[in-house]
């Protein structure tokens, strides 16, 4: 209903950011149109990525069609063949054993960092899965505040709507929780000092794709 004319995950993803931005409770849409959207998001990415992944294995292992050979030098090139693939394989299977455990030490690390997923508001999950799918953007975590800076200016209305405000000062945008308010006005600090005492932990968007949907 919402992704009928898409064909590739990079249409896909545009067509979601573009759609998130009016459905959007926060925008003035519907919570459930925005739901039943997502939910259309997720199906779509999941047939499209597994489509991807087996073009790509036909690519790597496509049979040259000719049979078997007989000969010593036709049997000995499939042989290395065979095992050229086989170490490829080997080798991307490390790789992807490697980064699954990497995956999940930033995980570990997010949590002790007060990152965790299942500690943190509902806004603050909210505000994140708006921000990562907007280009160009360099998300900080200090404490519980969010911190973005980089190509801010393409999306002011899009983080106004979001809910994030303007630090002039710094030329950067941030998000707080509601608890962390304060009615005190506070001195102007650095980004140093709030790194250094509140900690840093910086969020890469497509890992958060990865992790909600």
């Amino acid at each position: 209903m919402y992704f009928n004319n898409v064909r590739s995950l990079a249409e896909l993803k545009s067509q979601y950011r573009k759609l998130a931005f009016t459905l959007h409770p926060d925008r003035g849409g519907d919570a459930k149109a925005f739901s039943a959207m997502q939910i259309e998001y997720e199906r779509l990415l999941g047939t499209l990525k597994n489509t991807k992944d087996n073009q790509a294995k036909q690519t790597r292992y496509t049979y040259n069609g000719q049979g078997n050979q007989t000969s010593g030098a036709s049997h000995d090139q499939t042989y290395q063949k065979s095992s050229y693939s086989y170490n490829d394989q080997a080798n991307r299977t490390n790789d992807a054993n490697k980064e699954r455990a990497q995956t999940g030490q930033r995980r570990k690390q997010r949590s002790r960092n007060n990152y965790g997923h299942r500690d943190v508001d509902e806004g603050f999950k909210d505000v994140l899965k708006i921000l990562i799918h907007l280009s160009g953007l360099k998300i900080e975590l200090c404490g519980k505040w969010l911190w973005i800076s980089g190509n801010t200016k393409e999306h002011i209305e899009a983080l106004k709507a979001a809910g994030c405000k303007l630090a002039a000062k710094k030329k950067m945008w941030y998000w707080r929780p509601a608890d962390s308010a304060s009615t005190q006005k506070r001195e102007a600090r650095s980004m140093a000092f709030i790194r250094k005492k509140y900690g840093s932990v910086k969020i890469n968007p497509e890992e958060e794709m990865r992790y909600y949907y």
